[in-house]
């Protein structure tokens, strides 16, 4: 080995220092610039932050997708407090909420929301509103309580047939299993990898104000919202969930489809049909595309989520 590479590796425990202090310093900084939106419920050993406003049943419960806390309903929830109560919460480990041993199954994230929502005294029947992975966790929570669920909105919701029937995005297998990605998620966290290497923040959406979309984009990237994006899974185990959670009987399901989706047209045809499949599992579904929009339909056409969440708050209130 040359000098240069030699000099390199005595290097790196003065990056690690660096990095690890300068991570602590950015996770106090982001504590005193984003104080806590909503209030921590004790669901036992652990607390898990929920925000609600409004009034009026059903009540409308937001779940989040993938590595995104409660916070992306923000704009959306403050419109649909209007006619209903509105509630949105963060999974273990995101946002404000203490995070939970990985890995994650579905059943276990919506035994948590079922317990979050008694404890924090927030009263059935519930109308749930997911987006993409989130659609899974909604699926097995219709299917553990059923008799407190009065409606779903599915917003381009993950399917668990994927693999099989989109061809043009094959399986692939996780290197690592969800609690091993997990350490190795918390190890680069603490060293501030994930800050470092961190995406630009996308432009804001028109719904947004600036300091929320910030607040969103940085929620996002802290290590503990990393970890405990890697802990949930892994995809098709969850996918399996929801398929034995079976259909939804009569309750009124109305499932959103982004037509614009960053997918082959083959595999986005797929979609489609699956999507359409997914909203005759109830007698009461219906499948709406919005042709002009990508995969986050709440940032793109939020006015088109607010009509899909009353329709079904509607229909619920006339049964």
């Amino acid at each position: 080995m040359n000098r240069f590479g030699m000099a390199g590796i005595a290097a790196l425990p003065a990056l690690a220092i660096v990095g690890a202090g300068s991570e602590r310093i950015a996770e106090w900084r982001d504590s005193r610039r984003y104080p806590a939106v909503g209030h921590r419920v004790s669901i036992g050993a652990r607390e898990l932050n929920l925000h609600c406003a409004g009034s009026g049943a059903p009540t409308i419960v937001y779940e989040a997708g993938k590595q995104i806390p409660g916070f992306f309903w923000t704009p959306i929830l403050t419109r649909t407090s209007a006619f209903a109560r509105s509630c949105w919460y963060d999974r273990a480990g995101m946002g404000w909420s203490d995070p939970a041993p990985a890995p994650r199954t579905a059943a276990e994230i919506a035994s948590d929301l079922h317990a979050l929502l008694h404890a924090a005294g927030e009263r059935p029947p519930y109308v749930l509103v997911a987006h993409s992975l989130g659609g899974f966790y909604a699926r097995v929570f219709n299917a553990s309580y059923r008799d407190e669920v009065a409606g779903l909105v599915l917003i381009d919701p993950a399917s668990e047939d994927i693999a099989t029937r989109m061809r043009s995005t094959p399986r692939r297998t996780p290197p690592l299993s969800p609690a091993g990605m997990a350490r190795v998620a918390r190890t680069l966290g603490f060293f501030g990898v994930p800050r470092f290497f961190s995406a630009p923040t996308p432009s804001r959406p028109p719904s947004w104000t600036a300091s929320d979309w910030r607040e969103l984009n940085a929620l996002e990237q802290e290590p503990s919202a990393i970890v405990a994006n890697s802990g949930e899974g892994p995809y098709q185990s969850l996918g399996d969930e929801a398929r034995a959670a079976g259909g939804f009987g009569s309750t009124p399901v109305l499932v959103l489809s982004a037509g614009h989706d960053a997918l082959p047209p083959d595999a986005l045809t797929e979609k489609l049909a699956i999507h359409r499949e997914l909203a005759a599992a109830s007698t009461n579904g219906r499948a709406v595309v919005i042709a002009q929009s990508g995969h986050f339909i709440p940032l793109e056409f939020p006015d088109t989520v607010v009509w899909a969440v009353r329709d079904v708050v509607e229909r619920v209130r006339r049964r």
